[in-house]
This record gives structure tokens, C-alpha cells and sequence, in this order.
């Protein structure tokens, strides 16, 4: 594709003048009219539309897409004029690239199924095309650094996985179901890859862990699910590095509903001193590695380096407050279900 690109946009610098860039998805520069030059892009922005400016950097940005490729160029400049070129060497490129149009690999083609890029008929001719469809799982990763960990999980997947980088700066892995026979579940699995990447890449990703996508319609789905778990998961549990979308069922449930009625509700069940336990980290991270440790004092003490009397201490101190006893089980579900709904509320009154 490099050649190709550059057949593109030389005569176009020849004509112009204009310096002229072109990366792949996970940041790559794979053309330039000025190879020797820094890159335009230290960074992939994430925008909406085709087009973006960055007047800081002095660099106009837009979208390419050539079959199952989704590629952005960058030019030089970032006023009225150099948006028009934009335009103009966007559509030269995409003319170019899709005179004749390579089949879209299987990873593309995924990748597009799971964004969204794929109209009803051309979903469903995927699905002839793939009729015994194995299920997957949609692993969504959050990470600094997208490149390393693209190339980690190709190698540590196999020929049936799909790994790839989207235009929303995340890393996804499809893993199929035959793959995790050696692993507990897909959270398990997503644990090993976290601590494996700490310790060979050096950065420690975040994991959202979509459902099982038993049929081919069903990916796109088991990806937002991820996302949703993701986004849920930072909220409520911010140390954590795996979310699985199973954990927080109940937590998209009370999303829907009106949050004048949360509001309420919380205003009649929380007091003074049970939002001073809410808002106090060290008891909130008490109380969940409790009920984490299937409210067993002896191994959550173990686990969180705690004498034993520390810990009964606290639950003491959360039960004077709220009045729930989080050594029972129908107190700590009642804790927990209110700690979300305040965390909730709470970020609906910072919008």
C-alpha cells in the first residue's frame, strides 16, 4: 500500500508544494512526501467528522478509508485553506487506493462488524460467508501504549483470534471460546494478560470483558458491553484491572432509571454519617475487598496485609454508620447496590 500512496501523493506535492502524511491505525507512518522529516502525528487524535486542525501543532488531520482500511493523513498548516487541501487530497487518496480494491482480510472485516461499519446486507452476507461461527469474547483494552500491546496478543493468541486497534484509541481482542480451555473464564484469562504485560511491556492495561458472542450478529453487542463494563468499572472500582460486563448488570440497570428518583431515593437512605463512610476511601476499599473475599475477615485481613482487629474495627465503624451489617450477606448486597447508586449520582452531578 506504501507504493501506492506515494504514486498518490508526490505529484501532489510536485504541484503543490505540500507535505504530505499517511498513518495506519495503531499510529504507524506508512507514506510521506518527506520521509526524512519528524512525524506529523506524535499521537493519533481521537475526533469526530473527516476532518480535525490542530492550531498548536500547526497540522490539519483527516480520515482515509480504502476497503476495510481506515487510515488518516496529515498536511501541513491548520487554517481555512489548508482544510480545503485536506478535503481535496482525502478524496484523491481514497479515488486512488479503491481503483482496485484488495479483498478486506478477515481481521478488517471484523473490525469493521464490531464498529458499527457495516450496513444490514453486508452483515448478513458475512454471516453466509462464515456459517459455522465459533463463539468469541470482545476483550477491550485501555493502554498507553497500543502498538506493543497489538503485536503481545498476536503472539499470545492464535490463528482463530482477531487483534486489532480502533479509531477510539483501544486495543480489542476477539478470543475464541475454544481458546480459554486452560483458563477458569474469560476474566481469568484477561487477569494472565494483564500481569503479563506489566511484567514483559512494562505498562499494566485495563481489560473490559464483553459476553460471549455466540453468532456473528452478536459482536458488535458483546464490544459495547465490554465498553459499558469498562466505563462502569473505572467509576465504581478504580483500582481493579479487570471489568467484566457480568459484574455490572444491576449497574446498567439503575443507569435507566430517572435519576430524579435515585436522587430521592438516596436523599431518604443515606444520612450524614453514611455519605462520610461513601466518600472515605480507605473504608470503601475495606468494605469491597470484603465482600470480594466472600465476607471471610480471616482472608480479607491476609489479603489486605490487616490485623484482624483493624478490619472488625472498620466493619464495626461502617455498621454504626449505615446501619448494615456487611458480614451478612443480605446487608452487604443492600451496601453495595447503595454505594453504586451514589457513585452514580455523584457523577451525574458533575455533568
Amino acid at each position: 500500500m506504501s507504493e501506492k500512496l506515494l504514486e498518490i501523493i508526490l505529484p501532489v506535492k510536485n504541484e503543490t508544494g505540500l507535505e504530505i502524511e499517511v498513518y495506519d491505525g495503531i499510529g504507524d507512518r506508512i507514506a510521506a512526501t518527506d520521509p526524512a522529516s519528524p512525524h506529523m502525528l506524535a499521537v493519533l487524535p481521537d475526533f469526530a467528522g473527516t476532518i480535525w486542525q490542530d492550531a498548536v501543532a500547526d497540522v490539519t488531520v483527516f480520515r482515509i478509508e480504502s476497503g476495510g482500511e481506515k487510515l488518516l493523513g496529515a498536511i501541513a498548516g491548520a487554517g481555512p485553506v489548508s482544510r480545503n487541501y485536506a478535503a481535496l487530497v482525502a478524496r484523491l487518496l481514497e479515488a486512488g487506493l479503491n481503483v482496485r480494491t484488495k479483498p478486506i482480510d478477515r481481521t478488517a472485516e471484523f473490525r469493521m462488524l464490531l464498529e458499527g461499519d457495516l450496513g444490514r446486507l453486508q452483515t448478513e452476507r458475512m454471516a453466509a460467508k462464515y456459517p459455522e461461527f465459533q463463539p468469541y469474547y470482545v476483550l477491550v483494552f485501555s493502554v498507553p501504549g497500543r502498538k506493543e500491546l497489538v503485536s503481545y496478543l498476536k503472539d499470545l493468541g492464535t490463528e482463530e483470534d482477531f487483534v486489532f486497534a480502533t479509531h477510539r484509541n483501544e486495543v480489542v481482542m476477539m478470543k475464541n471460546a475454544d481458546g480459554l480451555a486452560e483458563y477458569q473464564s474469560v476474566s481469568d484469562f484477561a487477569h494472565m494478560v494483564c500481569e503479563n504485560a506489566e511484567q514483559e511491556l512494562g505498562f499494566c492495561p485495563i481489560v473490559g470483558v464483553g459476553d460471549a458472542a455466540r453468532e456473528l450478529k452478536d459482536v458488535p453487542g458483546s464490544y459495547q458491553k465490554a465498553l459499558t463494563a469498562l466505563r462502569l468499572g473505572k467509576l465504581l472500582d478504580g483500582r481493579a484491572r479487570v471489568y467484566s460486563s457480568k459484574d455490572y448488570f444491576l449497574v446498567t440497570l439503575f443507569e435507566e432509571l430517572p435519576r430524579d428518583k435515585v436522587a430521592s431515593y438516596l436523599a431518604e437512605e443515606i444520612d450524614p454519617e453514611t455519605e462520610e463512610i461513601f466518600e472515605d476511601a480507605e473504608m470503601m476499599e475495606t468494605a469491597e475487598q470484603f465482600m470480594l473475599g466472600s465476607l471471610n475477615i480471616s482472608d480479607t485481613a491476609r489479603r489486605m496485609f490487616m490485623h484482624r482487629n483493624t478490619l472488625i474495627y472498620r466493619l464495626d465503624k461502617i455498621e454504626k454508620a449505615t446501619g448494615l451489617n456487611i458480614r451478612r450477606f443480605a446487608d452487604a448486597m443492600t451496601f453495595r447496590t447503595l454505594s453504586m447508586l451514589y457513585k452514580l449520582n455523584k457523577k451525574d452531578k458533575r455533568k
